[in-house]
């Protein structure tokens, strides 16, 4: 027991607060996902995430298969829904479908983390769950044994050590997501370019 009597909420729009905040001016960017990391993002979805999300459509777990618009809420709200259906079912298959909805929910945290923070994070999230460190050990055998993921891992790994996308047209620089160039640039513009 903390013996807290008396709590209060202030925001930037409480009137004793007002006069402590300076304006700011918020600009908004968006930018598009660059060559390497849309590469990664198809290759991920058509040759990784597609072959889990075909077992579970083949055994009716899930009816969305399009991979691209599958979310971590939509995996759980299938599963539940799959498990209420299938309360039946032999202990083998059910070990096999939830043992494949727990690599999928692992892959779809780690498509989040390749779009919204970079391949960098990407690849430790995967490396982590590859060595055991997150996840399970039946994610991990499973992504062992799956030569698509350890092919691109092994691309990813390359990229970034050698700093070229070398299988890409062109061998652009291997760039971890868009928006740290254009953060560098616009904190260049601000402060100056004093490095």
């Amino acid at each position: 027991n903390l013996l807290i009597a008396h709590v209060e909420i202030r925001s930037e729009e409480s009137i004793d607060i007002q006069p402590y905040v300076h304006t700011r001016n918020v600009n908004k960017v968006t930018l598009p996902l660059d060559k390497g990391l849309a590469y990664l993002k198809q290759t991920f979805l058509n040759d990784v995430l597609e072959g889990y999300v075909r077992i579970l459509t083949t055994h009716r777990a899930i009816f969305c298969r399009d991979t691209e618009t599958l979310t971590k809420y939509t995996l759980l709200q299938q599963r539940e829904s799959w498990r209420a259906r299938n309360g039946n079912e032999a202990p083998n298959i059910t070990n096999m479908i939830e043992g494949v909805y727990f690599t999928l929910m692992n892959l779809y945290h780690a498509f989040e983390l390749l779009l919204v923070h970079g391949a960098s994070t990407f690849l430790n999230y995967c490396i982590d769950l590859i060595e055991g460190r997150k996840g399970n050990s039946g994610t991990r055998s499973k992504l062992l044994r799956d030569s698509q993921f350890m092919s691109l891992i092994d691309k990813i790994t390359r990229w970034r050590s050698s700093g070229i996308m070398s299988d890409l047209e062109g061998s652009p620089p291997f760039i971890d997501h868009p928006k740290k160039v254009k953060l560098l640039s616009i904190l260049k513009e601000h402060f100056g370019d004093g490095n």
